[in-house]
């Protein structure tokens, strides 16, 4: 398929060129090769040189290869072309040749090569890298597999943004690929930690879990480009419900606790305790590292805590918002997940909430648009002043792992909750599990070193969303399966449609109906790519019915019989809410779901599943007492008076013995 190409020395004088691209032997050569075909080729073309030789013809073609930074080190400007072309030529590399200030490559198939296949085109700009099509993308990455990887990180994420291509190639390119990334030895440590992770983000089964974790802990990265790396294997942990929990939860504890024992290095000396004499027992702290919205769940459970602790205990409230993603380097990572800050409270010191409550308040990080570590100093020095002068009796960490309440925990009382049934990921202080403990639970925390005493039990209730209280129309001839989800195009699989069908099997009165939205809004790609699912894998796509986001859930229930968690690591507050509103809930044995339900009344396997829905579909008496068990348990989900009171009560007696003051516990 190659021509051949003989070693001859060359003189300049022997270089014919022809401007014109049209109707010469070397264009219709190339265009046999399917590459070659393509208008990028032949547009990008300026003009192609024909070199004659005596014995043999030597074709040249002028171009810009994909990747020029790899080539540059054999660019020889200063030389003549004889001078290029010489006995020396044992890698494929020196296949590329600069002459008087030109780029040129050469194809060829001989003793001297190995068949370097690689699209020509003039691509300096990133912007061409990503409109790279799937066929000009499998080529390069051929090319890198044979020859080497992208040295650079810009080119980096080009490759990785495409590496959907490979994801679907029968030849197994992509794990050739990572096998050469880990041999390159172009690459740095660095370099191939980074692609590690990216293969990681892409799909989990690509790569060791285990050599992820001890890559990202590894030198290689700093403190805030490792808690970037955190938070994507956190939120690939969240939609990945393959990961295995607890072996899951010890990666990322020593990943944390790496985290945290750079930043005590750094950090650590603002840090000290408050005098005993200034605590005031009627005062709580609230920390949290995202504050975004009312709507923002993580945000709305800490404003919850804050109102409950006022109106059930009377207590004074600050709440401190941390502003984490603040101190995150990001890397290239595809699809990452961002973490976001809000500028609405920068300058609040006081948070009104409602008209009957607000709390003393202070956002970190507000006053800089770009925060370097100078200004991580004083921004930390400035929040323990400000908590020292507040002086509160402890804190409640609500939500996601927090450097900040780890490091203020060695010198006051700190407790942390999150806003899952999982154990919290936390380096000091008390860690709250909002569920029954299990004894797998003091084991791993035990691995963590956090031990057992330290561990509070508690639950976790809701807030009654507001509603109209409108009873929706419904067709009595339908018999209606609800899911919710904010993330349908990560919780809604191929394996869950299956399922769907078959309810859709029991008989043909079965609607599946769904309620919420998507992560990916972009040009609607999330409900384009749920619609595909279904139209291209269901036999029943006509009973589907998508209706998007229900900003009164309650009213909307009404018109549905059952509701169906599907396997998934959330799903708690719309169990608990379509509980309120007496559904039969229906749940795998995983995730936050079926705490919330009862992990007695949830099932480990499709079938089981499957069987359940046909029960209540048939059986109108085990509908009835599945209803009333849905209502009976939304009274405890809804008790927040019970469970805030309980809470302050547990806390104050395992901080009891811990702290320099005296602590009433009725």
């Amino acid at each position: 398929m190659f021509f051949q190409v003989f070693f001859l020395i060359l003189k300049n004088e022997d270089i014919i060129t022809f401007d014109d691209k049209n109707g010469y032997e070397f264009y219709n050569l190339m265009s046999r090769f399917s590459s070659f075909k393509k208008e990028p080729f032949y547009n990008n073309a300026k003009k192609i040189n024909l070199i004659l030789g005596k014995d043999s013809d030597l074709r040249f073609v002028e171009a810009y290869v994909y990747e020029p930074d790899v080539y540059k080190i054999f660019n020889k400007e200063s030389s003549y072309i004889n001078n290029s072309f010489n006995t020396d030529i044992n890698s494929p590399y020196k296949k590329s040749y600069f002459y008087k200030g030109k780029h040129y490559f050469i194809k060829s198939d001989d003793n001297l090569s190995s068949e370097i296949k690689i699209i020509l085109s003039n691509m300096y700009d990133k912007q061409d890298f990503e409109n790279m099509n799937e066929f000009q993308f499998k080529r390069f990455a051929e090319f890198c597999n044979k020859y080497g990887c992208i040295k650079y990180l810009n080119y980096i994420y080009i490759f990785v943004k495409h590496i959907k291509y490979l994801l679907k190639d029968e030849d197994n390119n992509l794990y050739n690929l990572i096998s050469c990334f880990e041999k390159d030895n172009k690459l740095s440590e660095r370099d191939i930690a980074i692609i590690s992770v990216f293969l990681y983000s892409i799909e989990t089964k690509l790569y060791n879990l285990d050599k992820i974790y001890t890559l990202a802990m590894s030198d290689v990265f700093n403190l805030y480009e490792k808690k970037f790396l955190y938070w994507q294997l956190v939120a690939r942990y969240f939609s990945d419900f393959s990961l295995e929990y607890y072996k899951t939860f010890a990666n990322l504890k020593k990943l944390y606790s790496n985290i945290y024992e750079l930043a005590e290095e750094r950090f650590g000396c603002l840090f000290n305790p408050i005098d005993k004499l200034k605590y005031k027992k009627n005062r709580i702290l609230i920390i949290t590292t995202q504050f975004l919205s009312f709507k923002h769940a993580p945000t709305r459970r800490a404003i919850d805590y804050a109102i409950n602790f006022m109106d059930y205990l009377g207590y004074e409230v600050m709440i401190l918002n941390t502003s984490d993603a603040r101190m995150i380097t990001e890397l290239p990572y595809y699809m990452s997940s961002e973490i976001y800050c809000s500028s609405n409270y920068n300058n609040a010191d006081i948070l009104r909430i409602d008209d009957e409550h607000c709390v003393k308040f202070l956002q970190l990080y507000g006053d800089y648009s770009s925060v370097d570590e100078k200004n991580y100093f004083s921004e930390i020095e400035r929040a323990v002043k400000v908590v020292s002068d507040f002086a509160p009796m402890y804190a409640l960490q609500v939500g996601a792992s927090c450097i900040f309440a780890d490091l203020l925990a060695k010198y006051m009382p700190v407790a942390t909750i999150p806003c899952s049934f999982d154990a919290p990921m936390m380096y000091n202080g008390y860690p709250i599990i909002a569920r029954e403990v299990e004894d797998r639970d003091i084991q791993i925390l035990k691995n963590s070193g956090i031990s057992q005493d330290r561990i509070i039990e508690s639950c976790i209730t809701y807030k009654r969303p507001k509603t109209l209280n409108d009873k929706l129309s419904k067709n009595p001839n339908e018999f209606v399966v609800v899911i919710v989800s904010n993330r349908f195009d990560a919780e809604f699989n191929f394996d869950t449609l299956k399922i769907c069908d078959e309810f859709c099997n029991i008989d043909d009165s079965v609607i599946i109906k769904f309620f919420g939205t998507f992560v990916d809004k972009n040009n609607n790609n999330g409900y384009n790519k749920f619609l595909k699912l279904i139209n291209e894998n269901s036999k029943h796509t006509d009973r589907y019915v998508f209706e998007g986001y229900q900003n009164d859930i309650l009213s909307a229930y009404t018109a549905c019989d059952v509701y169906y968690n599907p396997k998934r690591h959330g799903g708690g507050s719309s169990v608990s809410q379509a509980m309120l509103m007496g559904l039969p809930v229906i749940c795998h044995k995983f995730g936050d779901g079926s705490y919330t339900l009862g992990r007695d009344r949830c099932f480990d396997s499709d079938e089981d599943i499957i069987n359940e829905i046909k029960k209540l579909f048939e059986d109108k008496e085990y509908y009835e007492s599945s209803k009333q068990y849905s209502l009976k348990k939304a009274e405890f989900l809804y008790d927040t008076k019970s469970m805030i009171q309980k809470l302050d009560k547990d806390i104050k007696r395992k901080i009891s013995d811990k702290v320099l003051y005296d602590i009433e516990i009725d």
